[in-house]
């Protein structure tokens, strides 16, 4: 394995940062989608150019294999258990009044309503006919521009069409020339009668490709509003609707900033949603608390943001749940496609001058539909959030414990769904308790619907529970009685892997060999002829004749035998003796690591680990994948980076902050993951936050633009990912990594022209030949070049752009765009 690990040169992060500090206050480059406040003449001063940093690829060394064999010792952590804690206070008593309501609104009537028209295009655009020597620039001006950016609305109305499900990528992908449109006036003409319109139409088309770049911009206009109308409702409405957005909810609270005031909560959302104001199906969008300051001016505080234009659900509810007299917002958002539902239920209340979120993303709902409600204990009178979760026919209970909401029981149909669930979730007693009561009441009735060769596969079950106890005895003889008087001895499958699983089980160190042991047996089973193409799904009928089961009846995965499972228990509770490490642990007990780095992940002072394991996931697969193994002081925690080949590997460590907040990023292979190193109660601990599991070719950290960024290259090939490259930055107000455009940014943001075009052609090259070049963004690309060129005064230039891109690809919206630009 090829191993290459640098960190960033903390000195030069540093001036780096307080560059972009001031950069920051000079002339907002934080929002890479707006435009520069700097104007550019019809002929533009071209700045200083920026020499990008260009850091080759080091050599990179290989790994050695570790063979090491020590005994590890396993023990149960017991699950924690806390106290509930109760606050009692006054219930505040809000009503909902919504504003009045939105009907038989359609976007398109709604179009840029506030300028007269000037000459906007005709759609559609054909292609030219001759060549780029017989056409020239046209005279630009700000109508013009105007005229561009009405016509691009339009095209982008002309392709808001269903998709898929609620699909409609193609008005969105519509908006991005559109946008492009926009901030060419915005930077060409920084003073013009209608950019404030013009602005709106930029916040819209950002929400629709849920950018969140143009969000506190609009919360500055509903403020001005507010204080210009005395807080008058019907007039912000009126006002959002002429501009594509709308008050989809607005409730009055009192109290819901501890000062025993009226505040209201309003969740503005975009007017080109679904929906009527009373659908269920709306994309979300910002959640404001609004209140009169100390100084009698009325003041927007963001509550949450859930950006979605596609598949969202969303719902809102005020509530004390913890009932010490203060509100909360109670927020449920997700997502719709088809039969797969995803749901988040966040509770915020405010505090500390903020509005913190008290539930850390425990509350999730994964089936259709979504159902939820709050109840109250008839006894204590303590309220918590009940979910139903149809995929596992259970429900669970969320009720405050003095810190945050917590599962505090779960109920469930029926035994095996809950079986299912303790052991998903290692909740290894509850799972044996779980057990054993379904054998003892198991009916000959229950085979109809679940197999005869259930009991058998629960009795296995039962004894890898003791295992991972490290109650070796009870494995022993609960797998052995399925050995000596099987259920259904018509069904001897289990039994007969159960036999295999004891020659190779000592002890609870020998559990990942014998489980494995055991499975290959029952994946023997199945006819050679079919298990090239084995699929659990299709074949769940030869699996209820082999095994006696069929698995998926009642969603227990028919592995009998897990290995994944077992290695992440093991490695949880993994305490090496003194002078061996983890690796010695996992491969004593049977786990073959193929390659390791030794290197410190988390920054916290202790050895971590890189692995990659043998960790089969399923039957008739190597299962082999790339591990993170991080010390704690419990043990390790474990982060899986997907089953690459790792034939290399590259960690580089990023200072995103003055205070000396940092970023691990990894390729491994083609994947490509960037982790925030977090810390809490001293702990360090690392957090997924972004994944690129496909095609990346390199990464690189720049500093160029006076702040750290992250540069993803791909590979370019025929696959559904169409990227040459992709940008990221650290957003340091709000505290995470967002993507930002390079080129965009180094055209409008920076006025650098000449890096642009540099830029630009650096991309294009690397296209040629490519079939499929419109999907990798040649047609934006060229339009941009003909933008810089006319900028810069390069006539012929400019024209043999804006030429290549109506001419090659004249559906794009990037033709329409050329074709205005030409005469």
């Amino acid at each position: 394995m090829l191993v290459h690990y640098r960190m960033a040169n903390s000195k030069f992060v540093l001036f780096g940062l307080i560059c972009f500090m001031l950069l920051i206050c000079g002339c907002r480059s934080d929002q890479t989608d707006t435009a520069s406040s700097t104007p550019l003449t019809e002929t533009p001063t071209i700045p200083p150019t920026l020499t990008p940093s260009r850091t080759p690829i080091p050599t990179k060394t290989r790994l050695p294999t570790r063979t090491k064999t020590i005994v590890p010792s396993l023990t149960l952590i017991p699950t924690n258990t806390q106290t509930l804690t109760r606050t009692p206070g006054p219930s505040p008593t809000p009503t909902l009044t919504p504003t009045s309501r939105i009907a038989n609104l359609h976007p398109n009537d709604l179009v840029f309503p506030t300028h007269e028209l000037f000459n906007p295009l005709s759609l559609p655009v054909a292609p030219p006919e001759g060549s780029a020597d017989e056409l020239s620039l046209k005279s630009w001006s700000y109508n013009s521009a105007i005229d561009l950016i009405y016509t691009m609305d339009q095209y982008a109305y002309a392709h808001n069409l269903d998709g898929a499900s609620s699909d409609r990528s193609r008005f969105r992908n519509a908006q991005s020339p559109k946008i492009i449109a926009i901030q060419e006036a915005l930077t060409r003409y920084p003073v013009g009668n209608y950019n404030q319109d013009v602005k709106w139409q930029l916040a819209a088309s950002n929400f629709i490709q849920n950018k969140t770049v143009s969000n506190a911009w609009i919360i500055e206009q509903i403020e001005d509003k507010l204080n210009q109308t005395g807080g008058n409702l019907e007039i912000l409405e009126s006002f959002l609707i002429r501009n594509k957005f709308f008050i989809h909810r607005a409730t009055p609270v009192n109290n819901l900033f501890g000062d025993f005031k009226d505040a209201t909560v309003l969740e503005i959302t975009s007017l080109d949603s679904y929906g009527s104001y009373d659908s269920y199906y709306f994309s979300g969008g910002l959640v404001l608390a609004i209140r009169k300051n100390n100084l009698g001016r009325y003041e927007a505080t963001t509550i949450v943001t859930h950006m979605n234009f596609e598949y969202a659900i969303d719902q809102l509810q005020i509530d004390d749940l913890n009932q010490n007299g203060q509100p909360d917002v109670i927020y449920v958002y997700g997502a719709h496609s088809g039969s797969m539902c995803s749901f988040e239920i966040n509770v915020f209340e405010w505090q500390d001058n903020e509005f913190k979120e008290f539930t850390d993303g425990q509350i999730e709902i994964r089936t259709c539909p979504g159902e939820w409600q709050i109840g109250e204990s008839p006894i204590t009178g303590e309220k918590f959030i009940k979910i139903m979760d149809y995929w596992y026919e259970r429900t669970e209970i969320f009720q405050w414990t003095g810190e945050s909401y917590t599962a505090v029981r779960q109920e469930f149909a029926n035994g095996l769904n809950a079986f299912e669930v303790f052991l998903g979730n290692m909740e290894v007693s509850k799972a044996a308790a779980e057990a054993l009561e379904l054998i003892s009441s198991w009916d000959k009735s229950d085979d109809t619907e679940y197999g005869p060769g259930v009991p058998d596969y629960l009795r296995f079950q039962l004894g890898v529970a003791y295992g991972l106890q490290g109650e070796s005895r009870k494995a022993q003889t609960n797998i052995q009685a399925i050995v000596a008087e099987p259920y259904n001895a018509d069904y001897p499958a289990i039994a007969n892997a159960s036999e295999v699983f004891l020659e190779n089980y000592q002890n609870s160190q020998d559990l990942y060999r014998a489980c494995k042991a055991a499975k290959a047996s029952l994946w023997d089973t199945i006819p050679s002829s079919r298990q090239a193409n084995f699929d659990m799904y299709d074949d769940s009928e030869l699996l209820l004749e082999l095994w006696g089961f069929e698995g998926y009846s009642f969603y227990l995965m028919p592995y009998l035998c897990n290995e994944y499972d077992i290695f992440r228990y093991i490695v949880s509770n993994a305490k090496p003796p003194r002078g061996k490490d983890i690796l010695d642990v996992l491969v004593d007990a049977g786990i073959t690591i193929t390659d390791s780095l030794a290197v410190d992940l988390d920054l916290d002072g202790k050895q971590d680990w890189l692995i990659r394991a043998d960790t089969s996931l399923g039957y008739g697969s190597t299962g082999r994948s790339t591990w993170m193994l991080l010390s704690s002081d419990r043990g390790y925690d474990l982060y899986n980076l997907g089953g690459g080949e790792l034939e290399s590997i590259e960690i580089e460590h990023m200072s995103i902050s003055q205070s000396g907040e940092m970023l691990t990023l990894v390729q491994e292979d083609d994947s490509f993951y960037v982790f925030q190193i977090d810390e809490e109660d001293g702990k360090k601990f690392l957090n997924l936050i972004l994944d690129r599991s496909y095609n990346v070719d390199r990464f690189e950290v720049n500093m160029d633009k006076g702040f750290p960024y992250i540069t993803i290259y791909y590979i370019l090939e025929e696959s559904y990912t169409r990227r040459i490259f992709e940008t990221y930055r650290w957003d340091l107000e709000k505290g995470y990594l967002r993507s930002f455009d390079l080129i965009a940014y180094t055209m409008f943001d920076e006025g650098n022209l000449e890096e642009a075009v540099a830029l630009i052609e650096e991309q294009l090259a690397k296209l040629e030949g490519l079939e499929d070049q419109a999907g990798y963004g040649a047609d934006r690309y060229y339009y941009l070049l003909g933008l810089a060129y006319e900028w810069m005064g390069e006539e012929r230039a400019a024209v043999e752009a804006y030429w290549k891109v109506w001419h090659d690809f004249p559906e794009s919206g990037y033709a329409v765009m050329a074709r205005a630009k030409l005469e």
